[in-house]
C-alpha cells in the first residue's frame, strides 16, 4: 500500500494553521496534532470522522480556539473550542 502527503503550515495575527492532504500524514500546530490514517482524520488522537483521498484537511488554532475543516466543510470541532482543552 502506498502513501503520499503534503503539508503547509502558517502564521499569522495571532492564528496558526496547517494544511495536510493525502493517505497518511501528520502535523503539529500549538501543540496539537492532526493526522490523516486509515481514511480517517484525528486531532489530539481523536477521530473526527472519514477522509476522502486526497481531501484537503485544514487545521487553524487561534486565541478563539480550533478549527477543522475537510474540502471547507467544518468538521469535528465547533468554532472557538480549543482541540486540546486550553
Amino acid at each position: 500500500m502506498s502513501s503520499a502527503s503534503s503539508s503547509s503550515s502558517s502564521h499569522s495575527s495571532g492564528a496558526s494553521e496547517v494544511t495536510l492532504s493525502g493517505t497518511h500524514c501528520r502535523a503539529s500546530v500549538n501543540g496539537d496534532s492532526v493526522e490523516i490514517r486509515a481514511g480517517e482524520v484525528f486531532v489530539n488522537g481523536v477521530s473526527h470522522g472519514p477522509v476522502p483521498a486526497g481531501a484537503e484537511v485544514r487545521y487553524r488554532v487561534s486565541a478563539e480556539g480550533g478549527r477543522l475543516t475537510v474540502e471547507g466543510a467544518l468538521r469535528g470541532l465547533p468554532s472557538g473550542q480549543p482541540a486540546s482543552g486550553r
